[in-house]
């Protein structure tokens, strides 16, 4: 009972975020306007995640939010995502596990005209497969962005040097609270943050290649529950979609 709590903690957050930060996909704009002005130095984000994707040729990226109690994950939501412009390939994971195990599994490929698609875990595992246009926009629906870059802001942030990641130098960014739009009670009336940090490194484009948050709170019973959320962007202009080892099962399913 306790760890179904921690859960849906998480669960509450997502939908929460999702509401009041926008929660779109990788692809998909910050605010739909195009344009080049970035300058992470100032703490600007790129005016158009999708047009600098789409520019670089290719990317992927891990979005993940963990419920903790205990020192100990309960519960995770995962995005795992690959796009490769030049070629139109791409590849989505959706994965949701509760206490170590699998409840939820989704993936799909896309390559050659052909979408393939596998939903399902363990034993109970559905295949298809379909014909499909790859076009920037049909991505819009995979992953989910950094929080940060679809709120387009770095406000209450204070930079605090710049570092590597994946190659590439950024620009850190820190603050020791809750954001705003993360909500003071976690999204839920009985839930209060206690403890919070949060780290972003944007390279020097405006993309936001890290976003790291962390906080521990109290439920109104008196219960300590904790929130992890991380995500990377890697491999931006130097990603190559691997086939999974699904795909021909899918192939054969609609054949």
């Amino acid at each position: 009972m306790t760890r179904r709590i921690g859960s849906t903690l998480v669960v509450v957050l997502l939908v929460a975020l999702a509401g009041c930060a926008g929660g779109g996909g990788d692809v998909t704009s910050a605010d739909g306007d195009a344009g080049d002005d970035a300058a992470s130095a100032d703490g600007t984000l790129v005016a158009n995640r999708t047009a600098a994707l789409e520019a670089a040729g290719s990317y992927a990226s891990v979005w993940r939010m963990r419920s903790i109690e205990d020192d100990v994950v309960v519960g995770e939501t995962t995005y795992r995502t690959a796009v490769d412009y030049e070629n139109e390939r791409y590849s989505f994971e959706a994965t949701i596990a509760d206490d170590g195990e699998v409840d939820t599994s989704v993936a799909t490929y896309f390559a050659d005209g052909t979408l393939a698609q596998r939903i399902g875990n363990d034993g109970d595992v559905q295949y298809a497969s379909s014909d499909q246009t790859f076009t920037a926009g049909s991505l819009s629906s995979l992953g989910r962005a950094p929080f940060v870059a679809t709120t387009g802001s770095l406000d209450g942030f204070t930079e605090a040097g710049t570092e590597t990641f994946d190659g590439v130098t950024v620009t850190r960014y820190e603050m020791d609270r809750a954001a705003s739009w993360v909500a003071a009670r976690g999204g839920s009336d009985d839930f209060q943050w206690n403890e919070f940090s949060y780290v972003v490194l944007v390279d020097e484009q405006g993309l936001v290649r890290s976003e790291t948050w962390r906080g521990t709170g109290t439920t109104d019973d008196g219960a300590t529950r904790g929130v992890e959320f991380t995500y990377e962007l890697t491999g931006v202009g130097d990603t190559t979609v691997a086939a999974p080892d699904w795909v021909e099962q899918a192939r054969a399913a609609s054949a």
